[in-house]
């Protein structure tokens, strides 16, 4: 019969692995990080849409769409909020695109905070619009009451892009472009094509080199 220090260590032994075996399935699962959450993944998306003319109402081809995914880390004074990821997608000859589905590894101590859009081609009004740029009607026709661009993204969002006939309205309209790192700047290669032909069309040297990040300067 086992003396009761031995009960005692196996007992301890016991609670020891089933303990361990526990954070093991926990971490390993791949679940989402929402807001609130604070899993090991980092899941968003998927997204889709159409971009339209806003005069016409005709498809626009070679639009590049953008989305910047940000999550929220816990610090030691505060949180700090970061971009973690980064797709751009061209629309097709009906003017419609898809930006897939996006995941990473995060940290427990990290949650999904939001993801912005950037729509952009030269001759048009950009999303999200400047101060000083037209109004771009965005919505998303399977629910037309939806207000939050994630949501309408994610339903199916239809963008009208306003046209820019003189060049103090594209001057005045220039996109501000995704705020990114280095890093993820390099991704976005379809964006900064775009924007030097809107450059070339202005009558400015086209940057080069690769995207600002890299220059080290802005317009």
């Amino acid at each position: 019969m086992a003396s009761d220090g031995e009960q005692v260590m196996t007992r301890c032994l016991a609670w020891g692995t089933a303990g361990l075996l526990t954070l093991w399935i926990v971490v390993s699962l791949p679940r989402p990080v929402f807001a609130g959450g604070g899993w090991v993944v980092y899941w968003d998306g998927s997204y889709h849409g159409q971009v339209l003319d806003a005069e016409t109402k005709a498809p626009l081809e070679g639009v590049v769409v953008v989305a910047v995914y940000h999550e929220s880390c816990y610090r030691f004074i505060q949180t700090n909020s970061k971009e973690i990821g980064v797709q751009e997608v061209l629309t097709d000859a009906t003017g419609k695109f898809r930006i897939p589905a996006f995941w990473t590894i995060s940290t427990p101590d990290c949650w999904y905070e939001d993801t912005d859009f950037h729509v952009f081609k030269p001759r048009y009004a950009p999303f999200p619009p400047g101060v000083d740029g037209p109004g771009i009607p965005t919505y998303a026709p399977s629910n037309p009451k939806l207000d939050v661009y994630q949501e309408i993204f994610r339903a199916g969002v239809v963008l009208e892009l306003p046209p820019l006939k003189t060049r103090e309205e594209m001057e005045k309209a220039y996109p501000s472009g995704p705020s990114v790192s280095n890093r993820l700047e390099k991704k976005l290669k379809n964006y900064y094509r775009l924007e030097n032909e809107l450059r070339i069309l202005l009558g400015h040297e086209p940057y080069k080199g690769g995207p600002r990040a890299w220059r080290g300067a802005g317009q």
